[in-house]
Parts: C-alpha cells; structure tokens; sequence
C-alpha cells in the first residue's frame, strides 16, 4: 500500500470540503479570496511559513495550539482518546521534534515551522486551483479545481479584521471520517496504520514511548 499517497489524501481533505456556505448567499468573482488562495498556495510551494501563517484562519492557530499542547503534556490515554487525524498529528510531532524545540514554540511557531519543513506538503496544493467564489457574511467557499477541472469539493475561508483566511479545520470531522473509512478498508487497525504512514514519510521507526508526554510531570 502507498503510504505516501494515502497521507497526501489525507492533507487534501483537511484543506477541502464539499459543503455548502448557508443562506443568504451571493457569487462573487475576486473579492479577496483569490488573493487569500494564491498567497497561500504560493508560500506552501516556497516553503515559507512565515507568509503562509498570514492566510490561515485564528482557528487554524487555535487547532496548532491544541495539538501542541497534548503533543507536550497528553498522557497516553488522553492521546488514544484523540480523533484519527488529531491523534496522527500527535504521534508525527514527537516522532519528529526535540521537546526543547517545541516547549519553546507558539502554535504560529508550529504552524511556521510545519510549512518550513514541507510537513504541509507542497503536492496539497501543486496543482489546485479556485473557481467560482460563494460569499456569505464573513464566510465564503469556493470551488476546488485540480488539474484544471472543476469538483464538486470547495475550500473553506473565513474574513478576520478585513482580511480573507484559510479554515483549515473546517472540515476535521468530515477528513476523520474518511480517514477512518480508509483505515477500515484496510488490514491494520488504526494505531497500526497511523505508525505505517509516519515511518513511511521519515523513514525512520517510531520509539516505543512515542505514546507518553514529553514533558513528564514532576
């Protein structure tokens, strides 16, 4: 099994969606989410977090800030408690960061960092596009092109103090459950696979304690 692929899909359901935007609702062409969209896009292809942290929601922070916190302090059964996608994140960041590093980061930190690493891959958005824009209040979604063609999949956006940003936890419950269908269809059980994709992905083995905090109490 492609181990590599099967994370790529999981990077491009977090990104995407196929819901819908609520009522009232109005088509826009370029009000600012394409400007959002492809400073994104083109700061995950240069690797620079620094620019891409500028284009993601206050909830996509907020999202590095949680599993940076259980990655530091979660207790083996707080961690197996997770969602799916919550807990591969988990598992990833003390699989691929030294406690000194990341005890000393904020969730912008992390984001950066993740960007800067290729951790949020380049093939997420390498060759994707956005079509048509539906605006909504201070939401708006617009249509997921890939390899030129038109989807039925939408990406998610949010305007925060005048300024359209990336939700890219918008859709987590929706990729868990795909995550967890995928994983079904399979001959592992989900611990199993999440630990096949990681040390495909580093090339290296994850350590036996990888379920305990990095910082231990006391």
């Amino acid at each position: 099994m492609n181990y590599r692929m099967t994370a790529l899909i999981i990077v491009l359901c977090v990104l995407i969606s196929n819901c819908t935007a609520e009522e009232p609702q109005k088509t826009t062409g370029d009000n600012g989410v394409r400007g959002a969209f492809d400073n994104y896009r083109s700061s995950i292809l240069n690797q620079d977090g620094s620019k891409a942290v500028k284009y993601v929601s206050k909830s996509t922070i907020e999202y590095y800030r949680k599993i940076m916190n259980a990655t530091l302090t979660g207790k083996e059964e707080e961690v197996r408690g997770l969602s799916t996608i919550d807990k591969m994140m988990v598992i990833l960041l003390r699989h691929r960061m030294k406690v000194k590093v990341l005890s000393k980061m904020t969730a912008e930190n992390l984001f950066i960092h993740s960007v800067d690493k290729g951790w949020i891959g380049k093939d997420s958005v390498i060759n994707s596009d956005i079509g048509e824009i539906t605006e909504s209040n201070n939401k708006a979604t617009a249509v997921f092109i890939n390899y030129g063609k038109k989807t039925p999949l939408k990406y998610q956006f949010v305007k925060e103090q005048e300024q359209w940003k990336l939700d890219l936890t918008a859709v987590m419950p929706i990729s868990d459950e795909a995550f967890k269908q995928v994983i079904e269809s399979s001959n592992l059980d989900e611990d199993e696979y999440i630990f096949k994709i990681l040390e495909s992905i580093s090339g290296e083995k994850l350590s036996e304690d990888i379920w305990q905090p990095l910082i231990k109490e006391g």
